[in-house]
């Protein structure tokens, strides 16, 4: 029964193990790394990794979101080669901004290298899990992310006790490079595509759909990370790697449970809506209950065993700022809230209301940072972090409510 229950849902079944896997990869990343690196790598690994994120998005997300979006509409050729074209104009304008990098900044070539390569591998990596979604090819990603795991922990630990900066980020961007070869390698030569304009403006709707797109990531990314650049500008230096170690805790704790939760809920609604209807809202409803209801939990979890997570999961000298963990947990509630009931104004291919909200969250985050950050450091990082999530969520149920009373006046 069980065996058929598996073969019955068998996409959604390696789906599961597949984000088991990154979760595990990411837990085993956070241990491996504060055990064997000291305080200022470790810091700055995910300093520089977040560069690689934002960088990654601005540049690579519009064909990321063209694959999901437009993948069935324009067919497969069409979408290959707006692909192909957008990645040969993302890979020239980073090289473009790695020779200025190294005339401008004082910033080591072999950084600026690895970096350089770190964010071409990994944007290829997570567009060809788009690719395997949209052709239902979920055991591919499955393997794609097996890989990429597998050959990034072997090899940190081979290499844990020469791991610094740049080993690590070699070692992560080299999993990448090596798990994307194995499953291209029978199409390496469609990832990039001869540069035409007149082709791109044939589909602009692409654009039009994908940029909203690109900057809500930007922004989600930005909300969680960017205190960390202010804090090192600010010369938090000593806390700043617990302060990253014992907020990776508490953001994988809620997102993974949001994550899961999206995965097996989320795609449900949007198939069975194609336009928003009343039942919509009380599907998104019925999904956020149970992510409060079971986030709680887990709050209530950190909230009396920070201490032993930040052991287990990390390292015992971030222990000291442990107590940050239930608080970022909290913010994480919101976060998890905003975006499920976003998914209604997703159904209602209003995405541009979205972006406001994450534009809102964006702005108050950074303001509250910019003004407090230098006094009161940590603190300061921690409650504009809290007040931002809360602001987007207000935001957000406030467009939803809006929806709500339309539909009601249009029925």
């Amino acid at each position: 029964m069980f065996l058929s229950l598996i073969k019955k849902n068998k996409n959604y079944f390696i789906s599961t193990v597949s984000k088991l896997i990154s979760i595990f990869y990411g837990l085993s990343l956070l241990k491996i790394l504060s055990s064997f690196m000291n305080e200022f790598d470790f810091s700055n690994y995910f300093i520089s990794y977040n560069f690689v994120l934002y960088f990654s998005t601005l540049f690579f997300t519009l064909q990321g979101s063209a694959v999901l979006r437009f993948y069935h509409i324009l067919g497969e050729n069409n979408i290959n080669k707006f692909y192909g074209i957008l990645n040969t104009i993302s890979v020239i304008s980073l090289a473009f901004l790695f020779i200025n990098s190294i005339i401008f900044t004082t910033l080591k070539i072999d950084f600026l290298i690895i970096i350089f390569f770190l964010i071409i591998f990994y944007s290829l990596f997570m567009n060809e899990i788009n690719f395997l979604r949209i052709k239902h090819l979920f055991d591919k990603v499955l393997q794609l992310i097996f890989i990429q795991s597998f050959s990034s922990i072997t090899l940190l630990l081979i290499f844990r006790n020469d791991l610094n900066l740049k080993v690590s980020l070699l070692i992560i961007s080299f999993s990448f490079f090596i798990s994307f070869i194995f499953i291209r390698y029978n199409t390496i030569s469609s990832i990039f595509n001869k540069v035409s304009f007149n082709y791109l403006s044939k589909h602009f709707q692409i654009f039009k759909y994908s940029f909203p797109i690109l900057l809500i990531a930007l922004f989600n990314f930005m909300i969680s990370s960017f205190d960390q650049y202010l804090l090192k500008y600010f010369g938090y230096n000593d806390d700043l790697a617990a302060y990253i170690a014992n907020y990776n805790i508490a953001e994988k704790s809620i997102v993974t449970l949001l994550s899961i939760i999206s995965l097996v809920f989320v795609p449900k609604v949007f198939r069975k809506y194609k336009n928003l209807e009343k039942e919509t809202f009380k599907d998104v409803f019925n999904i956020v209950f149970v992510f409060i209801f079971l986030s709680t939990i887990i709050l209530f979890l950190l909230f009396f065993y920070h201490e032993i997570f930040t052991i287990i999961l990390t390292n015992k000298i971030y222990v000291y700022l442990s107590w940050i963990i239930p608080y970022i947990g909290f913010a994480g509630i919101f976060l998890g809230i905003n975006s499920l009931f976003s998914e209604i104004l997703t159904v209602s291919k209003k995405t541009y209301k979205i972006l406001i909200s994450y534009t809102i969250g964006v702005f108050i985050n950074i303001v509250l940072n910019i003004i407090f950050i230098d006094k009161y450091g940590i603190i300061s990082a921690l409650f504009s972090s809290i007040i931002s999530y809360i602001a987007m969520t207000i935001v957000t149920l406030y467009f939803v409510y809006k929806e709500y009373k339309l539909l009601n006046f249009i029925k």
